[in-house]
């Protein structure tokens, strides 16, 4: 059954034991996750374990066994990067919406993908910590102290978003003729010059065999600039 707190009714409950048993910032995650800001939410405390958890698991990913601070220094690889950039846009676009809730979402997906990656480069530990410092101050304000920093977190630059980071390295495009697909050709995503030629040189071919002047007999190789390595294509000229 579903109430309204009221003194009257003797259903009040108080953050102070939530607070002694899971924290201060575990409470104000959990607050924020419960749902979106403007709606009215029935308070369960069943979903706080999981908040808490959440905080557990980035404190040891920066902690060993006895609790020792322990951060890499070593450049972070392509994946670390995206997942990154990835929480960061996800999380400006959901301060503007003040939408809370997904940003704590977002944070937890954001922790398991770096923990899946087994990331604790310094770089990526400092921009999430300030990018959770807002829902969970105490925790954030530790760590950034244990990274070196001499000022507050509170003093610290939001993140940058860089889409270059979100790039795939490679994509497969369909090619397709009368609207079948025929094959595939794995390209860079931002290699468009080679995309550009891609095309006009297949406009070349159906232009040719619609005059019938195509024939089999030269061969032109087709080599992506950032790899060097071509295929090699009939020409219809």
């Amino acid at each position: 059954e579903v109430e309204k707190m009221s003194k009257s009714k003797y259903n009040v409950q108080t953050p102070d034991n939530l607070i002694e048993k899971f924290g201060a910032d575990t409470l104000r995650l959990y607050e924020m996750f419960l749902g979106p800001l403007e709606q009215v939410k029935t308070w369960n405390i069943k979903g706080i374990n999981g908040v808490h958890n959440f905080l557990r698991k980035f404190w040891k990913l920066v902690h060993n066994s006895a609790n020792m601070f322990i951060v890499s220094n070593a450049s972070p690889t392509k994946k670390e990067y995206k997942i990154l950039h990835k929480t960061i846009k996800k999380v400006e676009e959901d301060i503007e919406r003040y939408s809370f809730n997904t940003v704590v979402s977002t944070l937890m997906i954001c922790l398991n993908e770096l923990i899946e990656q087994k990331c604790n480069k310094r770089e990526i530990i400092s921009d999430f910590t300030i990018l959770l410092s807002s829902y969970a101050p105490h925790i954030a304000e530790e760590i950034w102290s244990k990274l070196g920093n001499k000022t507050s977190i509170t003093t610290a630059t939001f993140p940058e978003f860089y889409e270059i980071h979100l790039f795939e390295e490679e994509v497969n495009y369909p090619v397709s003729f009368n609207g079948k697909m025929r094959f595939q050709i794995k390209l860079s995503e931002y290699d468009w010059y080679v995309i550009y030629l891609f095309i006009l040189f297949f406009i070349g071919i159906i232009k040719n065999i619609t005059t019938s002047n195509f024939n089999c007999s030269t061969m032109y190789p087709f080599s992506n600039n950032s790899s060097g390595r071509g295929e090699c294509w009939i020409s219809g000229y």
